[in-house]
C-alpha cells in the first residue's frame, strides 16, 4: 500500500482486476507447396518450425516449401496452414494407397499384418520394423504369450515402441479388445498404420511372426508436379482450394512456382489464379515471386504480361510481386538483391 508522507495531490494506480485484452497475431500464413512427407491437400496448423518438420519432413534442394515456413518463422510468424501437393502414380491393382510405403509379416506362412507408412513419399523407404518382446505388465500376467511388442526405426534409429499389442480384435467377452494392434497405433504412431490381415488370431500367434527387422519398400514421391497442380480443383478442395475451410488465413504463398522445373508460362498463369484467389476470398494478400535470374526489366514484363511474358498484367490490391536474384547489368547493385514491387 502507498504510504503518503507530505500533502499534496497523489495519483494511485488500482488494479481492478480484469487484466487488459492482449495483443493476437493478425497475420497467418498460408503455404502450398511441396514436401518429403505428410497429409496431401489438407490445410495442416503449423505453431513452430520443428512441428513443420516433424509433420512434412527436413529440407530438400528442390522443394522450396521448408525453406519458405523456416523464413516465415524467422521473420516473426506465429502461425501458419501447410498444404501438401502431391501427384501420385497410378494406383495399383489391389487399389492399395499409390506411392506409400509398405510391407506384410506373415505368421506361419499367412499374411498377419500389413505397415504402412503414414504418408506418400519415397521417405517411407527408410522405415524398418521388428516384432520384439513385449514389455511385462504385471496386470496381465496370464496373457502374455499372447502379446507382443513392435519397434520402429526411421534411417537406423528407433524413433517408436509399442508394447502389449494384441492380434485380437475381441475380448473372450465379445468386447473391443483395447490392446489390438490396430488400435494401439493407428492414429497414434507419427511413421505407420497398420491393418490386421489375420483370419484366425490363433494361427498368427505373436511367436509366428518374423523375427528381425523388415524395412518398408515401394514408397514414391509420384509423378513430377506443373503449376496447375499448386492451383488444385475447387470441387476437390485440392491445392490452394484447400484453404476453403480455413477462415483466418491472411498472407498467401506458392513458393514451389519459381522452381526451375516448372514452365515459367504456366507458373505466371497460377500465380494469375492465385492473385484471383484472394481477391475472391476479400479476406488474404497473396504474395508471388518471379523467377531467378530475370533482369528489372524481365521482371517488370513479367508484372505487365508483356514480351518475353504473355497474359494479363497482375493489377490487384490483393497481393504483390516478390522479385529476387535479379541479373543485374555491369556496374549495377550485386545480384541476388531483391524488391517487392505492387501488382497494380
Amino acid at each position: 500500500m502507498a504510504e503518503y508522507l507530505s500533502p499534496g495531490v497523489f495519483v494511485e494506480e488500482v488494479s481492478s482486476g480484469n487484466k487488459p485484452i492482449e495483443g493476437v497475431g493478425t497475420s497467418t500464413g498460408a503455404f502450398v507447396g511441396r514436401a518429403l512427407k505428410g497429409p496431401v491437400n489438407q490445410a495442416t496448423l503449423i505453431t513452430n518450425p520443428s512441428q513443420f518438420l516433424d509433420t512434412f519432413g527436413g529440407f530438400h534442394q528442390a522443394y522450396n516449401l521448408a525453406y519458405a515456413v523456416r523464413h516465415f518463422f524467422t521473420e516473426g510468424g506465429t502461425r501458419c496452414y501447410v498444404v501438401r501437393v502431391f501427384s501420385p502414380n497410378t494406383v495399383n491393382e489391389e487399389a492399395e494407397p499409390a506411392d506409400v510405403a509398405r510391407t506384410v509379416l506373415n505368421a506361419a506362412a499367412v499374411a498377419a499384418l500389413r505397415v504402412l507408412a503414414t504418408s506418400a513419399g519415397a521417405w517411407g523407404n527408410d522405415i524398418e520394423v521388428e516384432i520384439i518382446a513385449p514389455a511385462f505388465d504385471p496386470d496381465d500376467r496370464d496373457n502374455d504369450d499372447e502379446k507382443f511388442g513392435l519397434s520402429v526405426r526411421y534411417r537406423g534409429d528407433v524413433v517408436e515402441t509399442f508394447n502389449q499389442l494384441s492380434m485380437k480384435e475381441f475380448t473372450p467377452e465379445g468386447l473391443p479388445n483395447p490392446f489390438h494392434v490396430e488400435v494401439q497405433i493407428n492414429g497414434v504412431s507419427k511413421f505407420i498404420q497398420v491393418d490386421d490381415l489375420s483370419v484366425d488370431p490363433t494361427v498368427v500367434a505373436p511367436p509366428n511372426l518374423p523375427a528381425g527387422r523388415v524395412a518398408l519398400a515401394q514408397g514414391s514421391d509420384g509423378q513430377a508436379l506443373v503449376a496447375a497442380d499448386f492451383i488444385g480443383d475447387a470441387a476437390l478442395a485440392t491445392g490452394l482450394f484447400a484453404f476453403d475451410v480455413i477462415d483466418d488465413i491472411n498472407i498467401v504463398a506458392i513458393p514451389d512456382l519459381v522452381h526451375p522445373n516448372i514452365n515459367r508460362g504456366a507458373a505466371r498463369d497460377a500465380t494469375l489464379r492465385g492473385l484471383t484467389y484472394c481477391e475472391n476470398r476479400k479476406d488474404c494478400f497473396f504474395v508471388a515471386d518471379t523467377p531467378n535470374g530475370l533482369t528489372p526489366q524481365e521482371a517488370l514484363a513479367y508484372k505487365r504480361g508483356t514480351t518475353p511474358f504473355s497474359g494479363n498484367a497482375f493489377n490487384s490490391t490483393y497481393g504483390a510481386l516478390s522479385t529476387h536474384g535479379f541479373r543485374w547489368p555491369t556496374r549495377s547493385p550485386a545480384a541476388g538483391s531483391s524488391s517487392r514491387l505492387p501488382v497494380r
